[in-house]
């Protein structure tokens, strides 16, 4: 099914679409979406409403553990998962492909910051999420035109990413619950 895909949409060289892939491809580097985190996190500490709060303290933190464990899951998944073959776009075909970091990464920033944003009102959540679930099409959809990616790649990573960002808002949830009760007495 991948190589059906691939055939499909596959930007021959010289493409303007396989330019502009290649052009974008830093933006699903840790180098670029850690600084998101960190400019995420900078946005909700100042955005409108309770600013400065412990709430917002804890869902900044959240946003930039999910981008710090997303950087340490990418090499642990090259090593620790079955790897299948490269895709031809690679020069080795053993390249670790499996989970798309450039799903990953950003998709669990962008997802943990949406569920922040909304639970903080500082978002809505349908706008929120919209934009959280293009981020790592828009990061990793370019690396299947490109073929350095097969599209189950871009999957598992955007799978990944969800469940991190899961896992990231359930400790907010906690710290924040916990706060409150604190506060309660």
């Amino acid at each position: 099914m991948d190589d059906a895909l691939r055939r499909r949409t596959r930007a021959p060289r010289g493409h303007p679409a396989r330019d502009a892939a290649e052009a974008a491809s830093p933006a699903g580097k840790w180098w670029t979406y850690v600084p998101a985190a960190l400019a995420a996190s900078a946005w909700l500490l100042r955005a409108p409403g309770e600013r400065g709060s412990r709430s917002r303290w804890t869902g900044a933190g959240a946003v930039m553990l999910a981008g710090a464990v997303a950087t340490a899951l990418n090499p642990t998944f090259d090593v620790v998962l079955p790897q299948p073959p490269a895709p031809p776009g690679h020069r080795s075909r053993n390249k670790p492909v499996f989970p798309s970091g450039h799903a990953f990464g950003p998709g669990a920033v962008a997802l943990t910051t949406a569920y922040v944003a909304t639970r903080e009102g500082i978002a809505r959540p349908g706008t929120a999420a919209a934009a959280a679930a293009a981020v790592p099409l828009a990061t990793a959809g370019g690396r299947v035109l490109v073929e350095k990616h097969w599209a189950s790649d871009v999957l598992g990573g955007y799978l990944a990413a969800l469940s991190l960002a899961a896992a990231c808002a359930a400790l907010y949830e906690v710290v924040r619950e916990g706060w409150e009760e604190q506060e309660d007495t």
